[in-house]
């Protein structure tokens, strides 16, 4: 009975990771961006001002081979984060842990544009 009720916990934590950051507890969105191959880098602007300890950028409509993230805080500071990450169409990144509990301004993104080519995608951002 115990090994049974176990496996299917287990079974529920891997359903429940693999659901989109707007499904998981906490997480809600904080900005979006609809992004294309024209540029490589581009900037979404958080209007809340609640502080977040952790970050997801999930995608609609078509991949995104993100390079790295800047998050522009509201107190002037910044914090590069290395991302190196392909995110396709309807799912999100790995959890991005923040330095510490802050308010952000913007964060900046830099994508490889030649892979998105003349797609447009949705980038949408979650904060916890």
């Amino acid at each position: 009975m115990i090994r049974s009720w176990a496996a299917g916990a287990a079974a529920f934590a891997v359903f429940l990771s693999a659901l989109p950051a707007m499904a998981q507890p906490g997480m809600g969105t904080i900005g979006r961006r609809q992004i294309s191959g024209a540029a490589d880098r581009d900037t979404i602007t958080v209007s809340k001002t609640e502080s977040y300890a952790t970050l997801m950028l999930c995608v609609d409509d078509a991949p995104v081979h993100f390079m790295d993230m800047v998050v522009r805080y509201r107190n002037g500071t910044s914090q590069n984060i290395r991302l190196r990450s392909l995110v396709q169409a309807g799912r999100c990144s790995r959890e991005i842990g923040l330095q510490r509990r802050r308010e952000i301004g913007s964060v900046d993104l830099t994508y490889d544009a030649a892979r998105l080519g003349d797609a447009r995608a949705t980038v949408l951002l979650f904060g916890r």
